[in-house]
């Protein structure tokens, strides 16, 4: 994958530049998909999962900083996925 371009980070902080969030959605969420993959998640859940990760995202974007490190802002979309994946998982044990 590719470094993503703070040009494009920015410009999808304004959520009406709507190509500008496709795009994003278009590079990450099958990026998304494969870490949940790797975690054994189940595909229906993975969809809820990165839904709710993109929800994050799209609130918390405009006050992503970018420390100018390759992989920075992957490695954010991963945190917020493992403490989503977290939550879902302790949930997953209430029910049991």
């Amino acid at each position: 994958m590719t470094e993503t371009s703070t040009g494009l980070l920015t410009r999808a902080r304004d959520l009406g530049d709507r190509p500008a969030w496709e795009r994003l959605v278009t590079l990450y969420e099958p990026l998304l998909h494969g870490w949940l993959r790797r975690q054994g998640v189940q595909h229906v859940d993975a969809e809820d999962l990165v839904q709710g990760v993109l929800s994050a995202v799209a609130v918390e974007l405009p006050s992503f900083t970018h420390n100018g490190r390759a992989g920075a802002f992957r490695a954010w979309l991963r945190n917020i996925l493992v403490n989503r994946l977290r939550a879902f998982r302790r949930s997953q044990q209430v029910r049991s």
